[in-house]
């Protein structure tokens, strides 16, 4: 996150990007990708971002953020039904471990918006 909020310098998310990539052929981790992951989201690149928060995931699956953020990356490539498991499993996750960082009362309101359109 911190590229872009260092004044929105392509360059700068460039050079964070590519430092982060190299990072994780090193030595792959699930805040490595989530820290990738969130450098896309936050250019618009919702594939690249979703992908980097499934391996997020997938080396952490214990962990709530990791499992919201997919939820939102997944909501943002029309994948609705999908989304809507993440976004359960970060709020299971959450009530169990504690320590999210997402709203969870925004998390709440998406599984009954997204409950709702599946049940049409």
């Amino acid at each position: 996150r911190s590229a872009m909020r260092a004044g929105g310098d392509p360059q700068a998310a460039q050079a964070t990007e590519s430092r982060l990539k190299q990072l994780i052929a090193r030595e792959p981790s699930a805040p490595l990708y989530f820290s990738l992951g969130n450098l896309y989201a936050e250019q618009g690149q919702w594939r690249d971002a979703q992908q980097a928060y499934f391996q997020a995931h997938h080396l952490d699956a214990r962990n709530p953020d990791y499992a919201y953020n997919l939820a939102v990356g997944l909501e943002h490539l029309a994948q609705p039904k999908i989304a809507l498991d993440y976004y359960r499993k970060a709020l299971e996750l959450a009530s169990a471990r504690g320590g999210a960082h997402f709203d969870s009362t925004r998390a709440e309101q998406r599984v009954k918006q997204l409950s709702a359109s599946a049940e049409k």
